[in-house]
């Protein structure tokens, strides 16, 4: 295999991963903001799909932010 292409390969790899994290922690951060708001509340959100899909909704509007101005 070709340096260049075995370069490619490999960065095409990491930032599959890279994404892959990304994803993951964006649903970690949004369900651990779902527990905090809940905490604070003092009992359980009512429609917890609702509002993790509102935060999901927000962070893809941050993250197409940060690729806009990459």
């Amino acid at each position: 295999m070709k340096p260049k292409k075995l370069i490619s390969r490999a960065n095409d790899e990491i930032n599959r991963q890279k994404n892959a994290a990304l994803d993951e922690l964006k649903k970690e951060v949004a369900n651990f903001s779902l527990q905090i708001a809940e905490k604070l509340v003092g009992k359980a959100l009512e429609s917890s799909d609702a509002q993790k899909a509102l935060i999901a909704d927000q962070l893809g509007r941050l993250d197409n932010q940060q690729k806009a101005s990459a």
